[in-house]
């Protein structure tokens, strides 16, 4: 290769290494939170008891009877048993 081209190619890597060093560099964000804004009473449907009784539910006024957990989420509906 001749001197020339060596010193171009060089020059050519040099400017894309500097390039990509310039791209990689990301400008500072900032995150400001305001827990202030936007407030609102938390809806009381998403309360409930899990497996409760009617008893249960009538003496703490929750609103639903719900299912799920851990002992639901391991129900085999192919052996019918709790795994």
């Amino acid at each position: 290769m001749a001197r020339t081209q060596l010193a171009s190619l060089s020059a050519a890597l040099l400017f894309l290494a500097c390039a990509a060093r310039l791209a990689a560099q990301n400008p500072a964000t900032a995150v400001a939170v305001d827990a202030d804004a936007n407030k609102h009473a938390i809806n009381p449907n998403i309360y409930g008891v899990s497996e409760g009784g009617t008893a249960d539910l009538a003496a703490l006024n929750a609103p639903l009877n719900r299912g799920g957990g851990d002992l639901s989420s391991t129900y085999n509906c192919r052996s019918t048993r709790l795994t």
